[in-house]
């Protein structure tokens, strides 16, 4: 048996685990950084070449998702929310939402049903999937027994489309694109 010193001396002679643990630890992360970067300016180069047509409600689907769901999903999420929080401004709407008293009982529940309808006609294209026209529907459906101005209608739905984006732009790591400005009011 190999007294204190001696052991001692032994394990300093060995490698340091944790400082190749860390070693490998940064090399990962600044290659896992370096391959972000480069899928992202990817990303960017490929939709200078992809310009959605009015018509063309597939191209502008994609482009919308990618840029919403994959690429700046939680600031854009953010965004969302802090729009949801405008819609408190406007005095027709306030007095509506506190009139029925859902976001008072309900908060959570409304939250979710309401972020599970709008996935659905966001995540699939209307055109192709019928869950989508069905959400949109169900979201018709659930506010129609409201008496709702179509003013009131077309803020929340500019505000949804646009805060998300705007939130992104002030704090993302990249302005948005013209491309994706574009397709986001196509697809809205």
């Amino acid at each position: 048996m190999l007294p204190f010193a001696e052991l001692d001396l032994l394990l300093l002679l060995l490698p340091d685990r944790r400082s190749s643990f860390k070693a490998f630890a940064v090399t990962l992360l600044i290659m896992y950084l370096a391959i972000l970067r480069y899928m992202r300016w990817r990303y960017l180069r490929n939709l200078d070449a992809q310009t959605p047509h009015i018509s063309d409600l597939r191209t502008a689907h994609a482009i919308h998702v990618d840029t919403i769901h994959r690429d700046q999903y939680f600031l854009a999420r953010q965004g969302i929310e802090h729009g949801l929080v405008k819609t408190f401004a406007i005095p027709s709407i306030s007095k509506l939402l506190s009139a029925t008293g859902e976001f008072r009982r309900h908060t959570e529940r409304r939250s979710e049903d309401v972020d599970l309808l709008v996935s659905e006609f966001l995540e699939h294209c209307p055109i192709d999937s019928s869950r989508a026209r069905l959400a949109i529907r169900r979201m018709n459906a659930m506010h129609a027994k409201y008496k709702i101005a179509n003013g009131d209608y077309v803020y929340v739905l500019c505000i949804f489309a646009c805060q998300a984006l705007m939130f992104i732009d002030k704090h993302g790591w990249r302005r948005i694109h013209k491309n994706e400005k574009i397709a986001v009011s196509y697809y809205s």
